[in-house]
């Protein structure tokens, strides 16, 4: 299965850098009165490339520094090793007894699941985009960035208008 994680550049080169996306990371959620927390232990990950940027934008206010761009990763994961993403779901739903889903009920539901390993990267894929605040990169650029974010909940064939719009400017790279 398909599926996308996205974080701000300068993590995504410590995740280049080491070839695999850890479970354990410091998080920058935890100053945040927008995005509530997510347990540590695990690697979140969406079928939506749109939710994944959006996750990856909002982190931009606790990080530090001029990182005005975005990675996000493509990475094919069996689906054996999936679960729930429980966090997500709590959110979505409003319910606390979101342990009765199934990771195919939460991907449904909030198009999020989770995987407890650390993800090794060797043939999978990633994009470098500009932030939705990026003030180098062309305004027409920027404004399809800003779209992804904003269609992050959309129907599926809307999102799927905007990212291949994204892919008129920007390509996947391999992982070695």
């Amino acid at each position: 299965m398909i599926l996308y994680h996205a974080t701000p550049l300068l993590k995504g080169k410590k995740i280049l850098k080491d070839k695999r996306i850890k479970k354990n990371i410091e998080r920058y959620h935890q100053e945040s009165k927008i995005v509530q927390g997510t347990t540590n232990g695990y690697v979140y990950l969406t079928q939506n490339m749109c939710l994944a940027y959006y996750y990856a934008a909002i982190q931009f206010d606790y990080l530090q520094g001029n990182n005005s761009y975005i990675c996000i990763f493509k990475i094919e994961v069996d689906e054996n090793y999936l679960e729930p993403d429980y966090d997500e779901l709590k959110i979505v739903t409003g319910l606390d007894d979101s342990k009765m889903y199934s990771y195919q009920e939460s991907l449904d539901k909030c198009d999020c699941v989770r995987l407890e390993n650390d993800i090794l990267l060797k043939g999978m894929k990633y994009m470098i985009l500009p932030s939705t605040m990026n003030s180098i990169e062309p305004e027409e650029q920027v404004a399809i960035v800003r779209e992804m974010s904003r269609k992050k909940r959309s129907r599926k064939e809307e999102r799927l208008d905007i990212e291949n719009k994204a892919l008129q400017y920007w390509k996947w790279q391999q992982i070695d």
